[in-house]
């Protein structure tokens, strides 16, 4: 029965992805100067966001909170 739902969700899936709209929205920023970029998202308790370049921690929010401790110093 398992297999038969995740069968289902992939298919729907794999179905949904031709029609799938971008709702990005464009930024534009200079060549190594700061740069603010949009983060929108249904609220919940358990959202988890990490921000990463490259190799490097730019980010990271959990448990309604920043958490700056692995952040790379270098932002």
């Amino acid at each position: 029965m398992a297999w038969t739902q995740a069968t289902a969700m992939i298919l729907f899936w794999v179905w949904r992805l031709p029609f799938a709209e971008p709702t990005g929205t464009s930024v534009t920023c200079t060549f190594s100067e700061d740069c603010v970029l949009p983060c929108t998202f249904k609220a919940s308790s358990d959202e988890v966001i990490h921000w990463n370049r490259n190799n490097f921690i730019v980010h990271s929010y959990y448990h309604d909170a920043d958490h700056l401790e692995k952040q790379d110093q270098a932002f």
